[in-house]
């Protein structure tokens, strides 16, 4: 009987012994699980990221060939202003098929050699003296044509300020119909006129000129006559 009870004893001395030495053992071997999960997900990882970028780059070479505006530089916007002002929108905006469309071309932001950016056009303010069609023909020769007041009140502003008592010709004409007053780079001539003008008075006056002396402010004169002339060209 005493024996019994001392195979008992050593019994539960050994499971006492086991029973530590696992207690010890088992946060070793979570943390040996742990670090071996994270490996075999760090490696994991490296293979999604790679296909990842692979779908990307695919992507936009998809992108690039179906989308002229995304192969020069264009990018696809859901709300914004263009170079213009102009609020320009994407329906649904650019997920799923507009992923590939674009509505903002990048902004050019350089004027030609020879010309200084007023607002938002590039303006050259030749100050020798012809005629509107002459005019028309030397801006052409510069690379440019004769200006459009795009904002008026702002080109109004500039030409006060640096050629105060000048006048110069702009890119406007009613010459294929009379009271027809067409921007010769395309568009019509909104109610921008000095008042009183346009009045085509004595025989005819058919061409824009921004007339810089005394009262100042947009007139129609004849054509024929020579004054200072304003050129304008694309950004680059």
């Amino acid at each position: 009987q005493s024996f019994e009870c001392s195979q008992t004893l050593q019994s539960i001395i050994d499971l006492g012994a086991l029973l530590i030495i696992t207690m010890k053992l088992l946060p070793l071997a979570i943390l040996l699980l742990v670090k071996t999960e994270l490996s075999l997900q760090k490696v994991d990882g490296r293979s999604n990221i790679q296909e990842g970028r692979s779908f990307m780059q695919s992507r936009a070479t998809k992108c690039k060939a179906l989308s002229p505006c995304s192969s020069k530089g264009g990018t696809c916007v859901s709300l914004s202003r263009n170079c213009a002002g102009t609020l320009t929108a994407i329906a649904g905006g650019c997920s799923g098929p507009n992923k590939c469309k674009c509505c903002l071309p990048p902004c050019p932001t350089d004027c030609p050699t020879g010309f200084t950016q007023v607002d938002t056009q590039c303006l050259s303010f030749q100050t020798s003296a012809l005629t509107w069609a002459n005019a028309q023909a030397a801006c052409q020769r510069l690379g440019g044509r004769l200006a459009k007041a795009k904002d008026a009140t702002a080109l109004a502003t500039y030409i006060n300020a640096n050629y105060a008592g000048q006048n110069f010709w702009l890119g406007a004409s009613d010459s294929h119909t009379e009271g027809e007053w067409l921007w010769t780079s395309g568009g019509t001539v909104s109610n921008i006129w000095m008042s009183g003008e346009p009045n085509n008075a004595g025989s005819g006056e058919d061409c824009m000129m921004y007339w810089g002396a005394t009262v100042t402010g947009y007139i129609d004169e004849p054509c024929s006559d020579s004054a200072s002339y304003i050129c304008e060209a694309d950004f680059q």
